[in-house]
C-alpha cells in the first residue's frame, strides 16, 4: 500500500478502510493514491464500487416495487384480526358502507374484496384501505383477507348468486362466528340466506316499496323510520340485556319504568332469535331476553363520532324544541287513481303486491316501457298502459290530471325529476308526487319542482345493516314495522279527535297500550307539522296531534278519532 498512498502505515486495517470508503464511492480523501499505478489500480476499484452499488440498488428498488404492486393490485395477504369485511362489485354500495362505519376506517381494520384489477375506491378518500383482488367466494382470496379472523362482513353483488356463495363460504370458514349482513334482490333468495347461516338478508324492495307507500297512508312514518335508522336526530335503537330487575315484569312495567326515568322506549322482545314486536301489555319479560328499545344519545358537536350515554342529566326525550320538519304532509285527494311510472319490472311488481295485502280499493295505473305482468293480484283493478312511461302522451293516456297519488322510479334521476315536473304541472300540484332518487342531495331539485316526498333507496340500506350487525333482530323489526301484511306489527299514523283531552305522553302511551294494545312511539304537532322522534315522557299531547304507533291492523279508513280501537293479539316474528 505505501506505493499507493502517502502517510499510511502498513497494516490490515487501513487497506480495509481505503477499499472501503473506495468501493462505497464515499472518499473521505484521508487516503489517497498518488503514483501512476496505484490511480489506475483506484479506477478499477471505483468502478467495481459502482457496479456493485447499482445492481444493489436496482436488487432494492425491484423488490419495493414488487411489494408495493402487489399491494396496489390486491394480490397480498393481509395479516390482520377483529376487522370488517366488505365484499362487493359496486364501489357506491362500498362507500355508503364506509360511511357508517367510520371507528373501524379511523382505527383501519377495514378489507376490501373486489373483483376488480384495480383498488375499487382509487378515486376517493378511501384508496387507501387494505383491499384484496378475486372473487369473494373463492376460499383462497377470503384466506388473503384473513377472513377468519373478521369480526363483520357487509356483502352485495349485482349477481345475487354471488352474494350468497360468499356468505355460505363466510359461515363456513369462520364455523359461524363471523357477523354476515347481505343485501340481495328477489324474494325467492330469502330463504335461501337464512339456510346458510346469514345473520340478516336484506331485500332494498321489501323496505324502500312499503316505505313509499306509507309517504301517503301513513304520513309521517317514514320520516320517523328515516330518523331512527340514521340516529341524526339523537336517538337510535339498540338491542341490550334484560336487566335482572326488569325479569318478571310485565311488558307495561317495563315501558313506564325505562320511559318515565330515562327517556327510554322498548319496542321488542328477542328471544332466542325470535322478535316479539309490541307484545301484550300483560307479557311477562323472561329471563336470558334481549330488549330491543328508541333510546336517547349524545351526539359531540363537530365530531362524526356519536356517543351514548343514558344518564340523569341527559334529556329523556324530544320536546317541542326538538322537533324535526316533515316533508310530504299535504293533503291527498279522497277520489283518483293511483299512477305507477316506472320501467323497473321489479320495482313494479313489488308495489302491486304490497297494495294487494293492504286490498288497496283505488284502481291503479301502471305506465311503464316493460310488457303486462303475468300475475297480478286478482283483489286489485289495475290498467296496465305499455309505452314511454315517461312522455307527456302517456301521461294523458294514463289520465294523470285524475289521479290522486304518483309513485315514480326509474334509474336515471333527470327521468324521475321530468315525471314529478309533467305531473306538477298537469295537474297545478293536486297530484301527491312520491319519487326515488340516486344522486346525492338530488331530493333538494326534487321538492323544487314540487314532489311531495322522495327517498334515496341506497341511503337506507347501509344504516340498516350496519346497525344489525351490532343489535341482532334490528333489521327485521325495520322490516316488519314498515310492512303492513296480515301477521306483522306494522307502523301507522293517526290523527287524534278534537275531543281529545290533552295528556301527558308518558300517560298517552301506558292508556293506549293496557286499553287498547297499541304502542305510539313518535308524535307530529299539529300546528307545526314537525316530527317529535322519541317523545319526552311529560310532553303535553294535545288535540289535532298525530300518534305514530305499532300495532297489528292498519287504521280504519276515514276513522280520526282514536278513542275507538280495536285489540289485537301479539305477532311473532322469525329473525332471519
Amino acid at each position: 500500500m505505501s506505493i499507493f498512498c502517502l502517510e499510511i502505515k502498513k497494516s490490515i486495517f487501513h487497506s480495509a478502510w481505503w477499499s472501503i470508503v473506495t468501493l462505497t464511492t464515499v472518499g473521505y480523501g484521508d487516503v489517497y493514491p498518488i503514483t501512476v499505478g496505484g490511480k489506475i489500480f483506484t479506477f478499477f476499484v471505483m468502478a467495481a464500487g459502482l457496479i456493485n452499488f447499482s445492481i444493489v440498488v436496482s436488487m432494492v428498488t425491484d423488490k419495493f416495487q414488487e411489494f408495493r404492486s402487489g399491494r396496489d393490485r390486491g394480490l397480498d395477504s393481509i395479516k390482520i384480526k377483529s376487522h370488517i369485511l366488505i365484499c362487493s362489485d359496486d364501489p357506491t354500495w362500498m362507500k355508503e358502507i364506509l360511511s357508517q362505519n367510520q371507528k373501524y376506517v379511523k382505527r383501519d381494520k377495514v378489507v376490501l374484496i373486489s373483483p376488480f384489477d384495480e383498488h375499487p375506491l382509487l378515486a376517493t378518500s378511501y384508496k387507501r384501505l387494505k383491499w384484496v383482488s378475486g372473487n369473494s367466494f373463492d376460499l383462497n382470496v377470503l384466506r388473503k383477507a384473513a377472513a377468519a379472523k373478521a369480526k363483520i362482513a357487509y356483502v352485495f353483488f349485482k349477481d345475487s348468486s354471488y352474494a350468497l356463495m360468499t356468505v355460505l363460504q363466510l359461515e363456513t370458514l369462520s364455523d359461524g362466528r363471523i357477523v354476515t349482513q347481505a343485501q340481495y334482490v328477489g324474494r325467492e333468495y330469502r330463504k335461501y340466506f337464512e339456510d346458510v347461516g346469514c345473520d340478516h338478508a336484506l331485500d332494498p324492495y321489501d323496505l324502500y316499496v312499503p316505505m313509499m307507500l306509507s309517504a301517503y297512508h301513513s304520513q309521517g312514518a317514514p320520516a320517523w323510520i328515516n330518523s331512527v335508522i340514521n340516529r341524526n336526530h339523537g336517538h337510535q335503537i339498540a338491542t341490550k340485556k334484560t336487566d335482572s330487575l326488569h325479569i318478571g315484569k310485565t311488558w307495561l312495567e317495563l315501558i313506564k319504568t325505562n320511559k318515565q326515568n330515562h327517556g327510554i322506549m322498548p319496542l321488542a322482545v328477542v328471544i332466542n332469535e325470535v322478535v316479539l314486536i309490541n307484545p301484550d301489555a300483560s307479557f311477562e319479560i323472561p329471563k336470558d331476553s334481549l330488549i330491543m328499545q328508541l333510546e336517547p344519545f349524545e351526539i359531540s358537536e363537530g365530531s362524526s363520532v356519536m356517543q351514548f350515554d343514558v344518564t340523569e342529566s341527559n334529556p329523556k326525550g324530544d320536546l317541542e324544541k326538538n322537533a324535526i320538519d316533515v316533508m310530504g304532509m299535504d293533503e291527498i285527494g279522497i277520489d283518483g287513481h293511483i299512477l305507477i311510472s316506472s320501467d323497473n319490472q321489479v320495482f313494479i311488481n313489488r308495489c302491486l303486491l304490497e297494495m294487494s295485502q293492504r286490498n288497496q280499493p283505488e284502481k291503479i295505473i301502471v305506465l311503464s316501457e316493460t310488457p303486462l305482468m303475468e300475475e297480478i293480484p286478482d283483489n286489485l283493478d289495475v290498467e296496465w298502459i305499455e309505452g314511454d312511461s315517461n312522455s307527456e302522451k302517456s301521461f294523458l293516456e294514463a289520465r294523470s290530471t285524475e289521479a290522486k297519488v304518483a309513485l315514480i322510479d326509474h334509474a336515471d334521476d333527470g327521468q324521475n325529476l321530468m315525471a314529478v315536473l309533467r305531473l306538477e304541472q298537469a295537474t297545478d300540484g293536486e297530484v301527491f308526487t312520491i319519487a326515488t332518487y340516486h344522486k346525492e342531495d338530488f331530493d333538494q331539485q326534487l321538492f323544487k319542482v314540487g314532489c311531495d316526498f322522495c327517498l334515496e333507496p341506497e341511503e337506507l340500506i347501509a344504516p340498516i345493516l350496519s346497525q344489525s350487525a351490532l343489535n341482532p333482530g334490528l333489521g327485521t323489526l325495520i322490516e316488519e314495522i314498515v310492512s303492513e301484511e296480515p301477521t306483522t306489527q306494522s307502523l301507522h299514523v293517526r290523527q287524534l279527535s278534537r275531543e281529545w283531552e290533552e295528556d301527558s305522553w308518558l300517560s298517552t302511551i301506558l292508556n293506549l297500550k293496557e286499553k287498547e294494545g297499541e304502542l305510539p312511539v313518535g308524535l307530529i304537532c299539529c300546528q307545526t307539522h314537525k316530527l317529535l322522534v322519541n317523545p319526552h315522557p311529560d310532553l303535553q299531547v294535545k288535540p289535532g296531534d298525530r300518534l305514530i304507533y305499532i300495532a297489528s291492523a292498519p287504521p280504519i279508513k276515514g276513522k280520526k278519532n282514536v278513542n275507538i280501537f280495536v285489540l289485537h293479539p301479539q305477532s311473532k316474528v322469525l329473525n332471519l
